[in-house]
């Protein structure tokens, strides 16, 4: 019996509708205005972290993400934790509607220690499901970056970058109790000619990933059925697809073939506040089980869900529950765990 598995992907609104939902957008400015220190801001952070892990838990997830809290963006994010690097003007990350800063490479670029693992070991210890680690993957971070340094001019050695620095944290969070790591590509369904460079750094973080217990590529913010053979060719142990964009045309493409790679089905979609209706992702779910037996799948949303509103994000992990509770003669969610 397949074990299904629900789980939060990636980002969860920082703020709500009540005014305790509104602390971190005061602490924010306040820190900005120099009103507050850097370690009252954090307070803040982790406060807010709390909060969102428990409401995943309470929603009935099997995982977890700390919501990015503490995520400037996805590209900044990273890429400030490393020298030789500056932010510079902001640009539109992709057809959301917000803005990372840009990094430039300004000299050699380096590691100068760990990127994620104290957001990681904060948000697991006060966690009682595990917490899946969210890692920009190295295609995506090589094309939201420049550089003034003749080297790293290109894509491919950008990308060549990234992957050992993104396959070095990795092998890092692994060794520190991380079992779950999530790598985002969402370049690729823009930019589907860039395949080659991100199998290549794909393979790259394979071979560092030790004790990883599940290494999971999540691709979203565009069309996926075009990509998806090539999608299976690559080394992971779980695909996180996003059916928003061409979700009838995947669904059919998923039914119409076997699936040699387990799945993360993003069914619910995180950019729109409107309910899906569980009967037909109960027929597809069922079939996609008839189909290709799978050990385990994944519900999840298409995406993160700092797109939605507080109160629509929580609902929409709610209905991830539901739906399994009402596979629950077909499905399991007993079995080996992390």
């Amino acid at each position: 019996m397949t074990q299904l598995l629900l789980a939060s992907i990636g980002s969860y609104p920082r703020i709500g509708e009540n005014k305790d939902q509104q602390r971190h957008r005061r602490a924010v400015a306040f820190f900005q205005n120099k009103e507050i220190s850097a370690h009252a801001f954090r307070d803040v952070e982790q406060s807010v972290i709390q909060e969102i892990v428990r409401e995943q838990i309470e929603a009935g997830l099997d995982e977890v993400t700390d919501g990015l809290v503490s995520w400037i963006d996805p590209i900044s994010h990273l890429c400030s934790k490393l020298s030789g690097f500056e932010m510079t003007g902001l640009s539109r990350y992709f057809d959301s509607n917000f803005y990372y800063r840009v990094p430039m490479i300004v000299s050699k670029p380096k590691r100068k220690g760990p990127l994620l693992l104290p957001e990681y070991q904060f948000a697991q210890g006060i966690s009682n499901k595990p917490v899946r680690v969210v890692i920009t993957g190295p295609l995506t971070l090589a094309c939201h970056t420049t550089s003034q340094v003749p080297s790293f001019n290109s894509l491919a050695s950008r990308v060549a970058f990234f992957s050992e620095i993104i396959a070095n944290e990795i092998a890092n969070l692994a060794d520190n109790g991380a079992s779950l790591i999530q790598i985002d590509e969402p370049v690729i369904t823009t930019s589907p000619e860039l395949f080659p460079l991100l199998k290549k750094g794909m393979e790259t973080i394979s071979k560092k990933r030790g004790k990883v217990f599940r290494l999971i590529l999540a691709v979203f913010f565009g069309p996926i059925a075009p990509l998806l053979d090539q999608l299976k060719s690559l080394p992971v142990d779980c695909l996180n697809l996003d059916f928003s964009s061409d979700g009838k045309r995947l669904s059919d493409l998923l039914l119409a073939g076997k699936s040699p790679t387990p799945l993360g089905l993003g069914l619910l979609n995180a950019r729109h506040t409107r309910m899906e209706q569980i009967d037909p992702l109960l027929h597809f779910l069922r079939d996609m089980i008839e189909k290709n037996s799978p050990s385990y799948l994944y519900l999840t949303p298409s995406t993160g869900l700092e797109f939605l509103p507080r109160d629509h994000a929580l609902e929409k992990l709610k209905l991830l529950s539901k739906i399994r509770e009402e596979s629950k003669s077909w499905t399991t969610w007993e079995g080996p765990r992390v």
